[in-house]
């Protein structure tokens, strides 16, 4: 115990870590403007964190009332909701999901957002593993994403354009135990490298 307080007070500690505190507002980044005036989506869950706005929700597993029961990997649906929402939210969801399909995501979010959207993403980095919970059935983690990795993984997908607003580490008011990653990026122009990447 004693070394697990200390590595994670080592890595609070870091520059990169301690300069950034809590989540961004989401009103600075223009997100709550955005969404009061669109049709948004919440990926993973059912309460959308900004009240304004029409939301909709993607999942797979959650119970009860959800638009669209499917995962976030699924191009058919991605590509019926083309240019659909002005904002979407992906808190807590990419860690649940096998990498593999990572390409596949990243695309269909740039799909289903309007041009001049917006997507915030938020990933664990240093936090507890999340056994798979039988309630859901979403099969626990897989993986954890540096802010680094993250950026990357949106700036660099041979398909998509992304301008990234910003991508920081962040220690939520409600979980001080645990470091995470919060991204926001702005949908760009389209690349025309081959869309085959997955």
């Amino acid at each position: 115990m004693e070394f697990k307080e200390s590595f994670i007070g080592y890595i609070k500690d870091m520059p990169s870590v301690k300069a950034t505190g809590g989540r961004p507002d989401d009103d600075v980044y223009g997100i709550e403007a955005a969404a009061s005036v669109g049709t948004n989506l919440l990926v993973g869950g059912h309460q959308p964190p900004v009240s304004d706005g029409s939301w909709e929700t993607l999942d797979p597993f959650c119970p009860g009332d959800v638009t669209y029961r499917a995962k976030l990997e699924d191009r058919e649906l991605a590509d019926s909701l083309a240019d659909r929402f002005s904002v979407i939210m992906v808190p807590a969801v990419l860690e649940h999901i096998n990498p593999l399909w990572y390409a596949a995501c990243v695309r269909n979010l740039w799909v289903m957002l309007k041009p001049g959207g917006i997507v915030r993403v938020e990933i664990p980095w240093l936090w507890a593993y999340h056994p798979e919970d039988k309630r859901y059935d979403f099969g626990g983690d897989f993986a954890r994403l540096s802010k680094e990795g993250l950026r990357r993984l949106f700036e660099e997908h041979p398909a998509c354009s992304w301008e990234t607003v910003l991508c920081e580490y962040a220690i939520p008011a409600e979980c001080p135990h645990g470091v995470g990653v919060c991204a926001i990026f702005g949908k760009g122009q389209l690349n025309y490298a081959s869309d085959s990447c997955y």
